[in-house]
């Protein structure tokens, strides 16, 4: 079974016998390497199937065989391994590239992910600030609004003042007049009253009024301004 393990695929022996083995194993440290470094992972289709037999005999067992050859023993022992070993690891293998294909896209998915969370909080922060933003605009719109409203009621005063000093300028513009006028009498008026309180306060008020008709008001309507 060594020898059909350990031949090239192409070059398979038909004599396996014990004598055959012995000249195969002709150089012991060449065998031993070969057997330490044998390629346990990848057994060629041909090898397995010339050794498949020797493995399906009852006889082809370390126990039984040891009872003749301890040596032979050790052999069939790392025959029948080495194809179990091979069998586990065809069954094996898929699933383990499977598993590293899965992690891989697991590792990718979760890159993905890491850009998605990244750009996701790149918006929250981006929503944040323009909800700041917003908000600012808001109440300076409002206070805008408050103040337009403050300076509507203001004209809206000033108007009413307006209008109502507009109403008074006509009685001003009339009292001004007047005041104009009384300016022309103002002497005679202070000279008349300042006659009553010191001179003909004394007198009847027929006299006072004779006085001031006949004599006083001629005298002072005859005086230029």
């Amino acid at each position: 079974g060594v020898m059909l393990l350990l031949s090239p695929s192409n070059k398979i022996p038909k004599d396996v016998s014990w004598n055959a083995g012995k000249t195969f194993m002709g150089k012991v440290d060449q065998f031993l390497d070969s057997l330490m470094n044998f390629d346990k992972e990848n057994i060629q289709e041909p090898n397995r199937k010339a050794v498949e037999p020797y493995l399906k005999d009852p006889e082809f067992e370390p126990d039984f065989v040891r009872n003749k050859s301890f040596a032979a023993a050790g052999l069939c022992s790392w025959a029948i391994n080495i194809v179990k070993f091979y069998e586990v690891f065809c069954d094996v293998e898929p699933k383990r590239k499977a598993l590293a294909a899965a992690n891989a896209e697991l590792a990718a998915a979760q890159v993905k992910l890491s850009k998605i969370k990244a750009k996701i909080k790149e918006l929250d922060d981006n929503l944040a600030e323009l909800t700041r933003q917003f908000e600012e605009a808001t109440a300076a719109k409002l206070k805008c609004q408050k103040e337009a409203e403050a300076t509507a009621q203001t004209i809206s005063l000033a108007n009413r003042l307006v209008n109502g000093l507009s109403s008074e300028k006509v009685r001003w513009a009339e009292s001004v007049q007047r005041m104009k006028l009384e300016e022309l009498t103002l002497p005679g008026d202070v000279l008349l009253t300042a006659s009553y309180l010191s001179y003909v306060g004394c007198f009847s008020r027929n006299y006072r009024t004779d006085l001031f008709d006949e004599k006083w008001m001629p005298f002072l309507k005859s005086l230029q301004p």
